[in-house]
């Protein structure tokens, strides 16, 4: 799944006001350094960790990038460089071993130091 087709609505993927105010550099780290890769997991988060009527939707792509949105994938909340925890916490949430390849990457992401931004 490409992170176009995250939007499932009018073809405009809103983001929210704490995102287009304060995340201005990780954004261009992920766009120009990173690269925002194909989704290849989606997760959702609520209640139940794996509910589709939960509050939020973490989209993780194959550059180790969380797309998080609403759960219909209308609004975009925030874009995460994962930490390898969190992958391992992801993976977790629906009993599933997390991809050593993503795993590498994470490694990689805070090697650099791209966490923290």
């Amino acid at each position: 799944m490409s992170v176009d087709s995250i939007n499932f609505g009018n073809g405009h993927v809103e983001v929210s006001q704490h995102y287009e105010n304060d995340r201005s550099l990780r954004e261009q780290t992920i766009k120009y350094i990173i690269g925002e890769g194909e989704v290849r997991k989606v997760f959702y988060i609520g209640n139940d960790r794996n509910d589709r009527s939960a509050t939020i939707r973490h989209n993780v792509t194959d550059t180790g990038i969380d797309i998080v949105t609403t759960p219909d994938g209308e609004k975009i909340i925030t874009k995460l460089i994962l930490r390898p925890q969190q992958v391992i916490d992801l993976y977790s949430a629906v009993k599933e071993e997390p991809p050593k390849w993503l795993l590498e990457i994470s490694r990689l992401h805070m090697s650099r130091g791209y966490h923290e931004l």
